[in-house]
Parts: C-alpha cells; sequence; structure tokens
C-alpha cells in the first residue's frame, strides 16, 4: 500500500511538472507568425505577420519598412554579415518597433548562455556606434524567455514627439535569440485525472489499512 501512495505522490509531482520543451536553433524561416508592429514618428502604427521567404531566411514589412531575418537567431556575439543578424529598414521615421511571439509559440531568450536550464541564448545586441536602442520584455514564459519584445531609441525625432529608435531612409542590425516552445511528446504526460484517481485510490487504501492494524 505504501508503494502504491509513493506512486500516486510520482505521478502528481510529474504531471506538475510536465511542461512544453524548447527548440533552440530557430531560423527566420521558422519564426513565421510573429506579429511585427512599427509606430512612426508621427504616431501612425502598421502591423504584419511574418512569413517564411526561404529555407532558413524570413521577415515582414512593406515597400515602406521592413524587418528581416536568416540563419539560426543565436548568431555571433556581435551583429555583422555572419548568419543570424536581423535587418530593420525603413524610409520614415520610426519611433518602436514591437515584436509579438504568443499566437507563433514563440520566445526571446533574453541572456547569453543556458542560465536557467533552457538552452542557450544570446540577448539584445547591436552596433552602439549606429544608436541607442533599448529593448524592453513583456509576457514572461518563464525564467528569462519572454513572449515580446519592444525596441525603442533615444535619435532626436524631426517631428518632436519625443525620440525615434531609427530616422527615415535608414537600416539598423541587430542580434536576439529565439526559441520555439513545442509540446513534449503525449506520451511523456500522466492525464491529470489519472494521477489524482490514483492519489485518492492510495490515500484510501492507507487510512483503511491503518484502521486494520489498530483493531
Amino acid at each position: 500500500m505504501k508503494k502504491l501512495l509513493i506512486l500516486g505522490f510520482l505521478a502528481v509531482f510529474a504531471t506538475g511538472n510536465a511542461q512544453a520543451g524548447l527548440i533552440n536553433i530557430v531560423t527566420g524561416a521558422d519564426m513565421s507568425g510573429l506579429l511585427v508592429t512599427v509606430t512612426f514618428g508621427n504616431g501612425d502604427t502598421q502591423s504584419d505577420v511574418w512569413e517564411a521567404t526561404g529555407s532558413e531566411s524570413g521577415g515582414v514589412g512593406n515597400g515602406v519598412w521592413s524587418l528581416t531575418q536568416e540563419g539560426d537567431t543565436i548568431g555571433p556575439v556581435y551583429p555583422s554579415s555572419y548568419s543570424g543578424t536581423w535587418t530593420l529598414t525603413t524610409i520614415r521615421s520610426i519611433e518602436s518597433i514591437l515584436i509579438e511571439g504568443l499566437n507563433a509559440g514563440l520566445v526571446f531568450d533574453t541572456a547569453f548562455g543556458d542560465v536557467s536550464g533552457t538552452g542557450p541564448g544570446h540577448a539584445f545586441t547591436y552596433d552602439t556606434a549606429l544608436s541607442s536602442v533599448t529593448a524592453t520584455y513583456s509576457d514572461n514564459y518563464e525564467d528569462e524567455l519572454y513572449y515580446s519584445m519592444l525596441l525603442t531609441g533615444t535619435n532626436p525625432n524631426y517631428l518632436g514627439r519625443g525620440s525615434s529608435m531609427l530616422l527615415g531612409n535608414g537600416s539598423f542590425d541587430f542580434m536576439i535569440d529565439v526559441d520555439l516552445i513545442t509540446p513534449e511528446e503525449a506520451t511523456t504526460e500522466v492525464a491529470a485525472p489519472t494521477t489524482i484517481t490514483i492519489l485518492a485510490l492510495s490515500v484510501l487504501g492507507l487510512i483503511a489499512n491503518s484502521r486494520r492494524k489498530t483493531r
């Protein structure tokens, strides 16, 4: 009976710790569904959904602005001609850009290395000589993983609305690692109702066994 009780507790523990797995190697082609919203210098906004454009590349945008990425997002330490760089281009002044991965099951890994057992990551970096840009994260998934990233800057805005991260007819390269959330195989999970039933039967059996011993 004690073995059955232990089994019940182990089943509950397994269920409580069953969580989605992470794919750490993600390229531009794997990020379909990302929602990207650009806020221009005059306050206008435009949103578009990311699509794959090649075997390892993807992007979003139109003739006014675009955001593209190719290769493994973990990339090198700093943006360069190497694989992994994100590139934002625009012919209008951009105040901010919001990238949201919730609906696509994508999260930003905001720390270098493997700090919490979720796999290697790459924090936001860029060439500081080009601009002054800050990344702000929201919609936390777990630990250093976030669904959303907002990029803002401190370049003077010629329209007087405060600041812009990128002036018109410009481009901006940066790095940030993205992971893909994927459910673990169903065979590795224990259904919650079954687990509760096992635990309940174990407890009842232990109580009944104790009563017999005291008679």
